[in-house]
């Protein structure tokens, strides 16, 4: 992956987190602009270029339906993983997996620390009870935050040559 590649990414990845965070929403023309550029840059300097990119586009657009209609996920994101997917192809996967580790990483470490915060006001309940109600605040997070994160794991371990489920 050329350091190029990597640059426009974090600079789509940037601009998308900072929208997210202000308004919660990721807006459909920034998204498709980016799916554009990512094809044509696929056409002109990727091995299979433009069925790379589609598939690209392809596989986060399938395999993440299920989570928008569960609620898991906004269609935002998926269409950002889109985005990523139109440069990357089919290694939009490794991405997608590690944004959702990241993501439950936050969600324990999260939910551990209302249980512990709850455990010292003395409230004498278990543990466990309090660890799910740590689980049921208010949940919603900035998911773009975490495939930004998950991008950047991805492009480290590229770049060092390891493969992208060795840990």
């Amino acid at each position: 992956m050329s350091f190029i590649l990597i640059i426009n990414i974090l600079l789509m990845l940037a601009i998308a987190i900072c929208l997210d965070l202000k308004s919660g929403k990721i807006p459909n023309t920034y998204n498709l602009c980016w799916m554009i550029y990512g094809m044509l840059y696929s056409l002109l300097f990727v091995v299979g270029g433009l069925l790379n990119s589609v598939l690209g586009i392809g596989i986060p657009f399938l395999g993440l339906m299920l989570l928008f209609k569960l609620g898991a996920i906004g269609a935002g994101d998926i269409k950002l993983f889109m985005a990523i997917g139109s440069f990357l192809g089919m290694q939009v996967i490794p991405v997608i997996v590690y944004s959702f580790l990241l993501c439950a990483l936050y969600g324990v470490l999260r939910g551990a620390t209302v249980a512990l915060r709850r455990l010292r006001k003395g409230d004498g309940t278990n543990v466990l009870q309090h660890l799910v109600a740590g689980f049921r605040g208010n949940t919603r997070v900035a998911f773009s935050v975490f495939i930004g994160l998950g991008f950047v794991v991805y492009a480290i371990k590229t770049m060092w040559g390891g493969g992208w489920l060795e840990i």
